[in-house]
């Protein structure tokens, strides 16, 4: 028998928190011949900036976004489907993407973000970088999954509480 799981909403502390995940998010590009272009990549969230992201410039994102600055991203955390049906949490956005030199201040956020040392974050901050700052025209976070004890995803390994 299939349980009919119903998507709800997120608020926006839960979709701070979906953001603030220790997971890599998925950039949508949109490549030359006109497909969508997928690239798993650290971010943080910044509000008032939006999603912002750093790569080298040699990239093929960073091509399609000089190109066509029409981008979109996501982050989906996945529960145990042994609680029912297949519980996930995902935060969309969709916009324009701009590039801007990152002198190493969004690299080493982002690089802390993800558990990285002061000396990775130094490493990584040497090599020459563009900041990639998603502006989302929307941001949508929806949740699907068991509801009995709150939201399921909260005790995720990837999710810290936001305060």
């Amino acid at each position: 028998m299939t349980t009919l799981q119903l998507m709800r909403h997120l608020s926006d502390l839960e979709m701070a928190s979906v953001l603030a995940a220790k997971v890599p998010g998925v950039l949508a590009t949109i490549d030359d011949e006109g497909f969508p272009y997928l690239t798993p990549i650290w971010f943080v969230h910044h509000e008032g900036h939006g999603v912002i992201m750093t790569s080298t410039t040699g990239r093929p994102h960073i091509r399609h976004i000089r190109r066509d600055p029409g981008a979109g991203f996501v982050v989906d955390l996945e529960g145990n489907p042994d609680s029912g049906g297949r519980p996930n949490v995902q935060v969309k956005a969709r916009g324009h993407a701009i590039l801007e030199p990152d002198h190493a201040a969004w690299t080493r956020r982002i690089t802390r973000k993800y558990g990285g040392s002061e000396r990775l974050a130094a490493e990584r901050a040497d090599t020459p970088r563009l900041a990639i700052i998603l502006q989302p025209e929307r941001l949508i976070g929806v949740a699907a999954g068991p509801r009995s004890n709150g939201a399921w995803w909260t005790s995720h390994p990837a999710i810290s509480p936001v305060r």
